[in-house]
């Protein structure tokens, strides 16, 4: 329960408010990258049955706390739907932030330290195995604790009848298999972000040359509500500054450094996700993955029809 309320609060950028100064960073990123503006703003896009699965499962979780108060923190934010979309975004941004950070390294900047998962899986062709039939193994090396936690899932009624695993906090299985075929993911992809040196104007620093002018950059205020030591609260504004290309993440010697991720304004991962799971055959899981809101990742799918198919996701900006 406290990890995903925790999930929740990670993906929205509150957690300083909870847990004190040392988070007022990752609280920032986290508004940097608008996770909680935006899947806000376009839940109601997210198809009517996936919405109905996410707000049964919050009515599951809200049930349970009414239940058991003592096991729910002082801290618990509001349960709201669109914190699932908030949580599948932060789940996929991870990869490309790592890709543009190794950019900023070429401008002499350290960025801060994106942490990694990597994993194995296996899929047997029907010719290869003594069934007869495609023997699939995902081996997520992911931790027990943490906003990459699984838990086991299965989910039986009506039509749907899957197993496999979730992260804490979303009810959309993203490793596992129906009646149908399996899915399994592992992390890979190509350069899937970039960051942008812009030109400052030496007289105002909120303007950036483009063709020989200066433009200005676009500034947005938030609040992030840190909690100190004795318990009250410090509400600190800070300014987001963004070129053309995308929020700024650095600067050094009369240069900015926008960062430019291809899932900026995407809320498709929830959607993708649940489609590929109920897929019915090759060319449904196909389709699903066609929706590229996937961040880079090994796919392997295997179906009762005997077939087996790999593809490499990721939105690959043209260059």
């Amino acid at each position: 329960m406290e990890q995903i309320l925790q999930n929740y609060r990670t993906a929205e950028g509150t957690l300083s408010e909870v847990l004190g100064p040392d988070y007022f960073q990752h609280d920032y990123r986290q508004r940097v990258w608008r996770h909680r503006e935006i899947a806000k703003k376009k839940y109601p896009e997210i198809s009517a049955k996936c919405r109905g699965i996410i707000e049964a499962f919050q009515k599951g979780i809200q049930k349970y706390m009414d239940e058991h108060p003592d096991e729910v923190p002082v801290w618990a934010p509001k349960l709201e739907p669109w914190q699932v979309v908030a949580l599948s975004r932060l789940v996929i941004w991870g990869w490309p932030e790592g890709d543009a950070g190794e950019d900023l390294k070429a401008g002499g900047i350290q960025p801060d330290p994106i942490e990694y998962h990597g994993s194995n899986e296996w899929l047997i062709a029907p010719k290869k195995s003594a069934a007869g039939v495609p023997i699939a193994l995902i081996d997520p090396h992911l931790s027990w604790y943490g906003i990459f936690r699984f838990y086991e899932a299965r989910f039986y009624g009506d039509t749907l009848n899957l197993s496999g695993v979730c992260i804490l906090g979303s009810p959309i299985i993203s490793l596992g298999h129906n009646e149908y075929l399996s899915v399994a993911m592992t992390t890979g992809s190509g350069d899937t972000a970039d960051v942008f040196e812009e030109t400052l104007n030496p007289d105002n620093p909120l303007q950036y040359e483009v063709d020989g002018e200066w433009k200005d950059m676009t500034v947005r205020k938030d609040v992030i509500r840190v909690r100190k030591e004795d318990g009250s609260f410090d509400d600190k504004e800070v300014e987001i500054h963004e070129t053309r290309h995308g929020p700024v993440v650095a600067t050094k010697d009369g240069k900015a450094y926008a960062m430019a991720i291809p899932y900026m304004e995407d809320i498709s991962l929830t959607d993708q996700t649940y489609q590929m799971m109920t897929a019915k055959n090759l060319d449904e899981a196909k389709a699903a993955l066609s929706h590229l809101g996937l961040m880079g990742q090994n796919v392997m799918v295997g179906t009762v029809d005997g077939d087996i198919y790999y593809q490499r996701t990721g939105k690959v900006p043209i260059r």
